[in-house]
């Protein structure tokens, strides 16, 4: 008999410990309705398991909340001695599976806020064991020839450009599959005969002649800036060149503007209280407008070489209270442990 049906049901779970069965039961109704019906059946062997372990290792435990690492901790080589399916143990891919279904069941509920989930996750990346991934078998010269002579030996096109972009460019086949189609069409006619590097080139120039955008082009040649999409790309066509570097322009125009408004902008009021505005300081008065940001604002404060006295008191409480009268938290707070080290200083 095979490791999952060796699982006890959720009837015979719930006589054993059914504050943790109802919520496992109740998440699975939830990830039904988003879910593939093969996942929700993966995921549901998985809170069984790691229910039966519970019902077996701590069968007075109340609920989820309770659970506690050391539970996990406990369950993973518990975990690792049951039978598998067509072998005497369980592989590490199935460790790894029901390990990392289980995390999502604690991430998701502490997400939905469910009461019944424990004060923090359980469970970490790290507890998912590392997979050994076999290293993809490349073709030799000679097989890759045979298999290109027979590929444009094909009546049907899409062969030939599949074959002929994957033994040239070294894209894997998910990231073949992903191209659009339009971009396979682009460079059909092209590829006999040419080189990776240009092979992107002829891309890159015929999308953007047909009116492709700048970042859609990136992005299918995964470039982080435009700038390299322009390197494999000569743009033929000068109205799409001329209309690229006129928006260019304009946007290397903005970057020049001064940043303060006109003079004439602010209203009467806002003029006023641009003028009224200061900021107490331990000496005087700091008249900076309140719009603009200070990096210097209390920054001898913070210094490490900064000292006072029980004789600055005053002037600190009235920094104090200006602060506060002016909403802003982080004076407060600086000025407050400043006299309250004072006040300790003191005693």
């Amino acid at each position: 008999m095979s490791g999952p049906l060796l699982l006890p049901s959720w009837e015979q779970l719930a006589a054993k410990v059914p504050g943790i069965t109802e919520p496992m039961r109740r998440y699975l109704e939830q990830i039904a309705c988003v879910l593939r019906p093969g996942s929700v059946v993966n995921t549901d062997q998985t809170l069984r398991c790691f229910a039966a372990f519970l019902a077996e290792a701590a069968p007075g435990l109340p609920g989820l909340a309770q659970i506690t690492r050391r539970h996990v901790e406990a369950f993973k080589p518990w975990l690792a001695a049951r039978p598998g399916q067509n072998k005497p143990k369980v592989t590490p891919a199935t460790i790894a599976h029901r390990l990392g279904a289980l995390r999502m069941f604690f991430i998701r509920i502490d997400e939905w806020g469910w009461d019944d989930a424990p004060a923090r996750v359980p469970m970490f990346p790290g507890d998912l064991p590392r997979l050994d991934r076999p290293l993809p078998k490349a073709l030799d010269d000679a097989a890759a020839a045979k298999l290109l002579r027979a590929a444009r030996q094909d009546r049907r096109m899409l062969v030939r450009v599949t074959v002929e972009m994957l033994l040239r460019t070294g894209l894997r086949v998910s990231e073949y599959t992903s191209l659009p189609a339009s971009a396979v069409v682009l460079i059909g006619a092209g590829l006999p005969h040419i080189h990776p590097h240009q092979l992107r080139h002829t891309l890159a120039t015929q999308a953007i002649n047909r009116g492709m955008s700048l970042e859609a082009i990136a992005a299918l040649l995964g470039h982080r800036s435009l700038d390299m999409t322009l390197r494999y790309a000569k743009i033929a066509s000068r109205t799409v060149a001329d209309e690229y570097f006129a928006v260019t322009q304009k946007v290397e125009a903005l970057y020049g503007q001064p940043a303060q408004l006109p003079a004439d902008a602010a209203g009467p009021r806002m003029a006023r209280l641009r003028r009224e505005h200061h900021r107490l300081l331990g000496n005087g008065y700091c008249t900076r407008p309140p719009q603009l940001d200070c990096a210097f604002e209390s920054i001898c404060e913070t210094c490490t070489y900064f000292q006072t006295s029980i004789e600055f008191r005053p002037a600190l409480q009235a920094q104090h209270q200006d602060a506060i009268a002016k909403h802003q938290d982080h004076r407060e707070q600086l000025f407050a442990s400043l006299l309250a080290r004072i006040g300790q200083d003191a005693s």
